[in-house]
């Protein structure tokens, strides 16, 4: 998920972590955060903050990381002031 982001290819992130759900897998943070980054690198803002309410409302939990790549998914889409 991590190189899909770095590539620039949010969708295939998307995909994967979708992937991991279907089969019962339960994401962890990193995996989580990795897939917030790549829509991020994206400048798919509404996607991640999304991403982040889903990990606000499970027990996993955004953690710093998560937050900053969401502000920074914000601030690529003016959406900071």
């Amino acid at each position: 998920i991590g190189g899909c982001g770095r590539a620039g290819h949010w969708q295939w992130a998307l995909f994967l972590a979708d992937c991991l759900q279907r089969q019962a897998l339960r994401p962890d943070r990193v995996s989580s955060v990795a897939v917030v980054s790549a829509c991020e690198r994206g400048s798919q803002w509404g996607t991640a903050l999304q991403l982040i309410e889903q990990m606000e409302l499970s027990r996993l939990g955004p953690g710093v990381a998560g937050y900053s790549c969401a502000i920074s998914a914000c601030e690529k889409g003016s959406l900071w002031r």
